[in-house]
């Protein structure tokens, strides 16, 4: 369990839908990445330079938006409706969602980021997000506040957090609900 100050706002976020064994989860979740993340540096899981990894990233993003641009929106429910073999809507969105995760492993290796809060703090976020359709920033600062012994941390502060880490990273993400199937047209 977390800090007991953190008490109040994990029981208003448990009658939204999120749990306390959601919350004990992320804290173990955060701790294996902190115990195993320093051993994995960029040299371990590629074989190019940072450098040209960004400019691989530069070119993925911008063959996805080619993609994109060369296909209609009819051409787009079409490829929805009757899937073809290779459906260049689907490519487009595994194009952005490999750069999104190129873009991490970037980010995750950057030694000039020396927050270690960061990551749990992003993913409390979501996880709330997910579980109860909001941001809840009060209970979520307050959260980690009580986590990280930093009782400076508020909701404004948070909020903050969320619009530059959280809510820009949703913005780039690529959308794969939309490839639940559309029914034919009727006739």
């Amino acid at each position: 369990m977390a800090h007991e100050d953190a008490g109040p706002a994990i029981r208003k976020l448990q009658g939204k839908g999120f749990t306390e064994l959601a919350l004990n989860n992320l804290l173990v979740l955060d701790l294996a990445s902190g115990l195993a993340g320093p051993s994995w540096g960029w040299s371990d899981q590629f074989t190019v330079t940072k450098g040209q990894a960004r400019k691989l990233l530069a070119r993925v993003r911008r063959l996805a938006a080619d993609i994109d641009s060369a296909t209609t929106p009819k051409l787009k429910w079409l490829l929805k409706a009757y899937p073809p073999e290779v459906d260049l809507v689907f490519v487009s969105l595994l194009l952005r969602a490999a750069a999104q995760q190129l873009e991490g492993h970037i980010r995750a290796t950057d030694d000039r980021d020396t927050d270690p809060t960061r990551m749990f703090r992003v993913m409390l976020t979501r996880a709330v997000k997910s579980a109860t359709g909001a941001f809840h920033d009060a209970e979520v600062s307050a959260i980690i506040s009580a986590v990280f012994n930093c009782p400076e941390y508020d909701a404004d502060d948070q909020r903050k957090f969320r619009a530059a880490h959280v809510q820009k990273q949703e913005r780039n993400a690529p959308n794969l609900t939309q490839f639940i199937p559309v029914p034919p047209l009727p006739k």
